[in-house]
């Protein structure tokens, strides 16, 4: 069984508290809520912009991402549990 204790952890950490699917494989991520969390890009050329940190949902190579949100709304697709 796999011990996702390692991808809680750094979802807590950052508060990645919303799961979305991502649309191309399927895959799990859990990413910042923009609405509770502003992210915002400092660098020279996209300063201002704002952005989504995110990992895989599991804990083989898992990651760390950063991706504009108008771009990330592209590829992702939240995930609703009952």
């Amino acid at each position: 069984m796999l011990d996702l204790k390692w991808v809680n952890e750094l979802c807590m950490k950052l508060r990645l508290n919303k799961k979305y699917r991502h649309n191309k494989t399927g895959e799990i991520y859990y990413a910042t809520d923009p609405i509770q969390q502003e992210i915002i890009n400092c660098t020279n050329d996209n300063e201002g912009e704002t952005m989504v940190i995110y990992t895989r949902g599991t804990q083989t190579n898992p990651g760390v991402f950063v991706r504009e949100i108008n771009e990330f709304n592209e590829k992702f697709t939240e995930v609703i549990d009952d």
